[in-house]
């Protein structure tokens, strides 16, 4: 009975959703260190010693951890030291102040040279990075639209195959007292919400619990309309 069937269907949904688990994508950008400091910091080491390299740098510049970096240096830390201790979120940013730190042991030319390379490797990152995550927002969507379309195709589907099965067995339906939508209603109705929630999975920054939540419900509204307005009369 369709009672009885979308109670055990929801249980299904749960446990699904419980034992099926993904770690969200997270990029690392690097938005600590700004470009524009990165680039005059290496502009300038060609021409100008670390120290005052790293001041004119910091000009137009609002970053509290850099200018307590520059506070040390004038204080008589060094400007290799002082990189070190710049406070930053980013992973690949802490690489590459060491990177810098130790290319500076080697001149300034080095550390420019390094600097250069990875402003553009970076610029490039975030180029790729960003059109990477425009496809997603637009798969996400498409996601959504096509998993709603398909749970209420499915909830038709359900309500419709016992009536088509009892025609192609040359039953007589109005002679029927009832049909039996139990089996259907929840074989599709975990298919509207199993499909979507995995799918989901694969898609970044994509709800799957919530996708899936809103399939169910548009697969028994559907249903259940369908129920109310011709199911009745079988």
């Amino acid at each position: 009975r369709v009672q009885y069937g979308i109670p055990v269907a929801i249980s299904y949904f749960l446990l699904v959703n419980m034992t099926v688990k993904s770690q969200p994508i997270a990029i690392d950008l690097g938005q600590d260190i700004s470009d524009s400091f990165l680039s005059s910091f290496a502009n300038n080491l060609a021409t100008l010693g670390p120290e005052q390299a790293f001041s004119e740098a910091l000009k137009g510049t609002s970053s509290p951890s850099l200018w307590r970096a520059l506070a040390k240096v004038r204080n008589g830390i060094s400007v290799s030291q002082a990189l070190l201790s710049i406070d930053v979120h980013s992973k690949s940013e802490k690489t590459l102040l060491t990177a810098t730190s130790r290319a500076l042991s080697y001149g300034s030319i080095e550390a420019s040279n390094r600097l250069r390379k990875y402003l553009v490797y970076r610029q490039e990152r975030r180029r790729i990075v960003t059109e990477y995550m425009g496809k997603m927002a637009v798969l996400s969507l498409r996601l959504k639209v096509l998993s709603a379309i398909a749970a209420a195709s499915l909830a038709v589907i359900a309500f419709a195959s016992p009536l088509l099965g009892s025609l192609s067995s040359g039953a007589e339906i109005q002679q029927r007292t009832s049909i039996d939508w139990s089996m259907p209603t929840i074989a599709f109705f975990s298919v509207s919400i199993l499909c979507p929630f995995l799918y989901a999975r694969t898609v970044p920054s994509t709800n799957g619990s919530r996708i899936a939540a809103v399939c169910g419900i548009l697969y028994l509204f559907v249903f259940v309309a369908l129920n109310l307005t011709i199911g009745w009369r079988f």
